[in-house]
């Protein structure tokens, strides 16, 4: 689905499009390694595992909400069946076509 088509959905702002950044190596050479990393690179890594921590935390809150949808949708899809079974099962149904045709 596209992004604009999450827009349209407006029952469900959940399901629009998570963004998040995602944290770039400071040093690729280096997590394969046992060299010391220089002072710079440690800055920078300690920097995108912060942004990595950042977008953890925008995934689970995300999650929580899209479980919280779900469980709406499956008791929504509960209460549509007792309601059409309710119908199936009303009393005037029983009644015969004739007495409702002099009735209505």
């Amino acid at each position: 689905m596209s992004p604009s088509s999450f827009s349209r959905c407006g029952k469900f702002p959940e399901l629009a499009p998570l963004v998040i950044l995602e944290p770039v190596a400071p040093a690729p050479d280096l997590l394969h390694s046992n060299y010391p990393p220089p002072d710079s690179v440690i800055v920078r890594a300690r920097r995108e595992m912060a942004v990595a921590e950042t977008g953890i935390a925008h995934i689970e809150e995300k999650m929580a909400h899209l479980e919280q949808v779900l469980d709406q949708l499956a008791a929504q899809g509960f209460r549509n069946f007792i309601a059409d079974h309710r119908r199936v099962i009303a009393p005037i149904r029983r009644l015969p076509t004739e007495l409702l045709s002099e009735i209505f």
